[in-house]
């Protein structure tokens, strides 16, 4: 749910770029509600991450950089259609559901390791 609300926040940070001229939101013409679902689902990738590499925020934002680098060069030699930037969020949006649900594994695999922690705990103090 945090990935989520982040993602939500940071498509708005984003906002701005779609009025600054040089800037590939402005420049291609892109649709504010497909960048958002793009951004959303780039955080759950960011988030799980961030977990997997015991909370080192230096991996995340080198995978930020990193992203959206090649997403701007890839992006650079294509001709854009409207159709182009109505579909573009879409690889996006399924990795992200992808990493959601990965996200989800870790949490209840967390809970499960927690819960089976304090089963043994009790059980010790029944002996």
């Amino acid at each position: 749910m945090a990935s989520l609300i982040i993602g939500v926040v940071w498509s708005l940070w984003h906002l701005s770029l779609f009025y600054i001229a040089g800037t590939n939101y402005h420049e291609h013409q892109l649709l504010f509600f497909t960048s958002m679902i793009t951004i959303t689902s780039s955080c759950f990738i960011f988030t799980y991450i961030y977990i997997k590499t015991n909370q080192n925020l230096f991996t995340a934002v080198l995978f930020h950089w990193a992203y959206t680098f090649f997403l701007d060069a890839a992006h650079s030699g294509i001709v854009r259609t409207d159709l182009f930037n109505a579909l573009q969020f879409v690889p996006a949006l399924l990795i992200g559901l992808v990493f959601s649900f990965l996200l989800h594994g870790i949490k209840r695999s967390a809970s499960n390791d927690e819960y089976k922690t304090r089963l043994e705990e009790t059980k010790k103090l029944h002996i």
